[in-house]
């Protein structure tokens, strides 16, 4: 099975990863250790200039401990959503995590960043499953 969902700040506070995971779960009888999970481009912690009563809502949502906020020399806090989602995944049972480690701040020219951009626009998406698979009953296969 497949499925992608989209956690920017607002769904790691509304715990959207582990939610994705759960129905994964009770919808397909997927086991979270099986799971592999891609993080897309987002934008990154260096660029990522967070308030700190927002910061809270997602702090809350992660597991305890976990550094989602870095404390820049200016007094200001820098949001790490990745940290966030990796920390969300491996409470949920995923362990195996894959980053592009792309910052949609620092892309413009190939990404839409709000942050940087003060507009918005949308990115495509495909998704696929390598190999076949079988509509044959395993018996029929058999023969």
């Amino acid at each position: 099975m497949i499925g992608i969902a989209h956690a920017g700040w607002p769904g790691v506070a509304a715990g959207i990863v582990g939610k994705t995971v759960r129905a994964m779960q009770e919808t397909f009888g997927c086991r979270p250790r099986d799971v592999w999970a891609g993080i897309g481009p987002a934008i990154r912690v260096e660029c990522y200039a967070f308030g700190r009563d927002l910061a809270q809502r997602v702090i809350a949502a992660c597991p305890p401990g976990v550094p989602v906020i870095v404390p820049q020399p200016d007094g200001s806090v820098h949001l790490d959503l990745i940290a966030a989602v990796k920390s969300q995944l491996d409470a949920a049972g995923v362990g195996d995590v894959e980053d592009s480690g792309i910052c949609t701040a620092c892309h413009t020219d190939e990404w839409f960043s709000h942050r940087v951009e003060k507009r918005t626009g949308r990115f495509g998406v495909v998704l696929g499953l390598k190999g076949q698979v079988s509509t044959k009953n395993t018996k029929e296969h058999e023969e």
